[in-house]
């Protein structure tokens, strides 16, 4: 935390505490702007809050509390304001380049052309496109639900206007979707618009916002924000304190060798015992440094043998198995992330090319779903654990075969070579009657 610097507002004051606005950012980053503005001939005096911006450039004066859902590319920000400024803010990453990510994945396209499909997709729909970016604006819309509920409660009134913004809030449909989501709820949904005479694009609404804090002073004293003369402080008493605790340490270490220069000129045997304990300490370092790699590198001599016999038997079981009135093979679509197998490759195993995870899996396997998250993907562990190795990321939705369960973890087929482990809670079993 030392680089980072704090700034806040009070909003209310209660019996049972304060409740405040705060806002931090890294001092550094903050200076490193400043330099660049400085550079093009710019003169900085404060850094503003996106948010904060955003609400500003609309000029809303009527129809509050109202809710500010900012669509982005990497993040979808949930603000609620009040006649007195910010009163909840919630972030997610779930937007623009979450949906193309997951319209590519699914159809099989470059992240380019799933660009390109999400700006002509309309939603609700029939395609498969449409069902993907419907189930991922529902997640949104629970999310906006959450909030409004929240800020009900805690302030005993409801939110009436929701105001969509960023770019990824223009995908066709989204506003008469949202509209009959929110429908009997008596909430109006809109896109959101600069409050000028000649209408800017959505886009230039934060622009406008930090604009108008620029020309009129009385949203210099109402909106927090970043005063560039108090960070430079801040960052000046912060250098003088490193600068001081380097004197410190330096003086203490010249006293430390003013301390040895006596002790050597009173006694030389000192010094040569001294030497020998750190030769012979040297040498027992080295030499449990060279013992701790011998005994790893038996390890894993060790479990290379152990994996070779496990996949001997595995060989051979499967070859007993196989039937002369197989007449079809199922090919199955690999990821093309190359997956580690319990931390050994095909490659190193020596496994023959028609060797697959398929074998392991009769006609009788179990199916899995795996369940919505608020993360939008869920980890693949090596092992039944989360101490075990990240593999992949899957998503809410995807179907995988489950060969076993152990320890609250189920363990899936990923690929036709690869196996992987996931916690039951976010996975359900598929009703396959």
């Amino acid at each position: 935390f030392n680089d980072i610097f704090f700034t806040y507002e009070i909003l209310s004051e209660k019996k049972d505490g304060l409740e405040i606005l705060l806002i931090a950012a890294n001092v550094k980053v903050i200076l490193e702007w400043q330099r660049l503005f400085e550079k093009l001939g710019l003169d900085v005096d404060f850094f503003d809050v996106e948010t904060l911006a955003v609400f500003r450039g609309l000029n809303l004066e009527e129809g509050l509390p109202v809710a500010v859902v900012d669509i982005g590319s990497a993040s979808s920000n949930i603000s609620i304001f009040n006649k007195k400024g910010l009163r909840y803010v919630y972030s997610l990453g779930l937007a623009g380049n979450h949906w193309t990510d997951k319209l590519a994945q699914s159809l099989g396209v470059d992240l380019e052309q799933a660009e390109k499909k999400k700006k002509i997709i309309k939603i609700p729909g029939k395609t498969k496109g449409a069902q993907i970016l419907t189930d991922e604006i529902d997640f949104l819309i629970k999310e906006i639900k959450d909030s409004l509920n929240y800020y009900k409660i805690k302030y005993k009134k409801e939110v009436k206007n929701i105001i969509l913004l960023g770019g990824s809030s223009q995908l066709k449909g989204l506003v008469e979707y949202l509209v009959e989501s929110f429908k009997g709820e008596k909430i109006k949904i809109s896109l959101g618009q600069a409050n000028l005479k000649k209408l800017p694009p959505i886009e230039y609404i934060e622009a406008i916002g930090l604009a108008i804090k620029g020309m009129d002073k009385k949203w210099l004293k109402k909106d927090i924000h970043f005063n560039l003369t108090e960070v430079k402080k801040f960052y000046k008493q912060k250098q003088l304190t490193i600068l001081k605790e380097k004197k410190t340490k330096k003086e203490k270490n010249q006293e430390q060798i003013q301390i040895i220069e006596t002790d050597n000129s009173n006694s030389k045997s000192r010094v040569k015992l001294l030497v020998i304990i750190l030769i012979l300490g040297t040498f027992l370092v080295v030499g449990a440094f060279w013992y701790r790699n011998y005994q790893e590198g038996k390890k894993e001599e060790l479990q290379d043998k152990r994996n070779k016999e496990i996949l001997d038997i595995h060989q051979t079981s499967v070859e007993e198995e196989l039937t002369t009135d197989i007449d079809e093979e199922s090919e199955i679509s690999t990821s093309s992330t190359e997956l580690i197998l319990d931390n050994t490759t095909s490659e190193d195993l020596d496994l023959d090319s028609t060797t697959s995870t398929e074998d392991l899996i009769d006609d009788d396997s179990e199916y899995i779903i795996i369940n919505d998250n608020p993360l939008g993907w869920l980890n693949v562990r090596s092992g039944p654990g989360t101490n075990y190795e990240i593999l992949i990321k899957i998503y809410p939705g995807e179907e995988y075969v489950m060969l076993k369960e152990e320890s609250d973890w189920y363990q899936i087929k990923i690929s036709e070579e690869a196996l992987g482990w996931i916690h039951v809670d976010y996975a359900s079993v598929k009703n396959t009657n």
